[in-house]
């Protein structure tokens, strides 16, 4: 678990197999000025949208893109965990770093809190 302050932008990058399923779940909690965690509630995003690209460019089209009760799911007692399943969706490309960031929108206002590179490990078993 990593504690993201509002004016960062954090940094998760993800490792998978080709061809595996693999789940990610994330706990967001804000830390106070005593170092104390509280859940932050993620339902107060009016939406939670992931973006995977080839590169970063903010005009190429997503390869994957996921929101809330498509691809993204909030649990937790206090809906502060954020998970989402990868399920094969680089089986067929040879391409071994993908990026991606997770935008959060409330109140109009747009915030990208996470962003990483996903990496392929390619694999010769079928």
């Amino acid at each position: 678990m990593g504690v993201i302050n509002s004016n960062k932008l954090g940094t998760l990058n993800i490792n998978l197999i080709q061809g595996d399923n693999k789940t990610v779940s994330l706990i967001f909690k804000n830390k106070d000025i005593l170092g104390v965690l509280t859940p932050i509630n993620l339902t107060q995003y009016s939406n939670i949208e992931i973006d995977i690209k080839k590169t970063n460019n903010v005009n190429e089209d997503a390869f994957i893109s996921w929101e809330i009760a498509n691809g993204l799911t909030i649990s937790g007692d206090n809906n502060e965990i954020l998970t989402f399943e990868f399920s094969q969706e680089f089986y067929g490309s040879q391409l071994i770093q993908w990026v991606y960031d997770i935008k959060f929108i409330k109140d109009s206002k747009v915030s990208h809190l996470i962003k990483g590179v996903i990496n392929i490990n390619l694999v010769t078993t079928l």
